[in-house]
Order: structure tokens, then sequence, then C-alpha cells
């Protein structure tokens, strides 16, 4: 006998991603992507990198967007919905389809919104 263990996330979402969303083709953005970018251009003050602790953030800021910062501490709750995988596969993806833009400061690259990216270039030092 087989055992199929079905697994939906907890905002009902399916973990498995459309061909179409991993390769990036068509207008259509996948759920994941569509919050991500939501989340990015509602608050352009902030940028983040690809690393967990800021992939992680985000995680915890989706559960719920309007508030004004990034949440802080740690969260073991089940509505955090999106792995820290599919959040940096929907940065990347955002990137590469142009949907948000990426500056390099202090040999680190950072991603947000194009009005966070713009935000950043103006106060940057102009020797970057």
């Amino acid at each position: 006998g087989c055992v199929i263990l079905a697994i939906t996330l907890s905002n009902g979402v399916s973990s498995m991603p459309r061909i179409d969303h991993i390769l990036g083709e068509g207008s259509e953005l996948a759920k994941s992507q569509v919050d991500v970018l939501a989340l990015l251009e509602r608050h352009p003050d902030y940028v983040f990198q690809m690393q967990p602790v800021d992939l992680f953030e985000i995680q915890l800021w989706l559960i719920d967007p309007s508030t004004d910062e990034p949440p802080s501490g740690f969260a073991l709750d089940t509505r955090l919905g999106y792995t820290i995988g599919t959040l940096r596969w929907a940065l990347s993806t955002l990137h590469a389809r142009g949907k948000i833009s990426s500056i390099k400061l202090y040999r680190r690259t950072y991603y947000g919104s194009h009005d966070a990216i713009k935000r950043a270039t103006r106060m940057a030092p102009k020797t970057e």
C-alpha cells in the first residue's frame, strides 16, 4: 500500500507552484508573489536581503501587513503561511520580472519596491 499525504498551507494556498510561475512566463503572479509585492509596495521605507533573518521578518510581517514596522521576536505560529524558500523564490522572481528593484550598498544587495530603491539610491553615499 501507498500512503498519500496532502499538505495545504494554513492560508489555504497549495505549496505546489505552477510551471508558468516557476519559469516566470505570463503576466499572472503566484499568490506568494502578489502578497510579497503588496507588502513591499505598502512599505517603501524598507529593503531586504535574501538572508534568512530578513526573510523571516517578511514571513512575520505577512501575518499583518498593515502594521507600520516589521514585527520583532519569534512567532511559532501556523499563520506564517509561506516558507522561507517560497519567500526567497518570490523575491528573486519578482526581481527577475522587473516588479521590484535592487541596490548594492556596502557590497550587499538589497531588494525592495521600486519606490524603496529610489529612496535608497537618493540617500546612498555617492561613492557606492
